[in-house]
């Protein structure tokens, strides 16, 4: 088989290309996420990710917080540990205090409260899909029932998108979330206002790490 090496125009075009999708990054999202950082200086990769990026999850007409609070819920289910801490900072963006964020990471497995978050139901129906599928009977009809034929179709394209996300950040243990300045300044912030929420997002971290498979296992 031959091997085309790339010529020294060609890897000119790559890095510009690379920079142009960063750029793109940058301007939709104030910063270009660590997430990225491994295939920064990709472009054929580096666009497709950002693609689903925008597709299935930025620009998804679900709500911005139920998409956050699903990305963030359904996020302790991953052994990366960068979804998790992300998304949870995304939420505080969004108006939640580091309480409510506590309690939606800590609530057991279908126990989520209807009388403390309006979107309980559509949690508890998202993880049992997201961790069982067909062994749950009813939960797509059930959240076709909540949010209707369209925005259901919306939802399993997030969820799809969830779970590259958990795969994407397995296979590229090297991402931390804390390389995002602004997830360092809201930990930080944390710290000082519900630090029992640093506590219990660092000793997941220290339990996913301590979990995860070695290199060939």
């Amino acid at each position: 088989m031959t091997h085309v090496v790339p010529t020294g125009i060609s890897r000119g075009l790559c890095r510009e290309r690379a920079e142009q999708i960063a750029t793109e990054i940058q301007g939709r999202l104030g910063a270009v996420p660590p997430l990225f950082a491994p295939v920064r200086d990709i472009p054929d990769v580096l666009g497709s990710l950002w693609l689903q990026a925008q597709s299935a999850w930025l620009d998804n007409p679900l709500p911005p917080l139920l998409k956050e609070k699903l990305f963030a819920r359904l996020s302790r289910h991953c052994p990366a540990s960068y979804c998790l801490v992300w998304h949870s900072c995304a939420l505080a963006g969004l108006g939640m205090t580091g309480g409510e964020i506590l309690r939606l990471l800590q609530a057991p497995v279908g126990t989520l409260d209807s009388g403390q978050d309006p979107d309980a139901e559509l949690l508890r129906c998202s993880e049992a899909a997201f961790l069982y599928a067909t062994r749950v009977p009813g939960t797509q009809a059930e959240v076709r029932r909540l949010l209707g034929r369209e925005l259901s179709g919306h939802w399993t394209l997030l969820l799809a998108y969830i779970q590259t996300c958990h795969l994407w950040t397995l296979s590229h243990p090297e991402i931390s979330a804390e390389d995002d300045p602004a997830v360092r300044r809201q930990l930080e912030a944390w710290q000082q206002e519900e630090p029992q929420l640093v506590e219990w997002l660092r000793s997941y971290r220290e339990t996913a790490t301590r979990r995860r498979p070695a290199p060939g296992k």
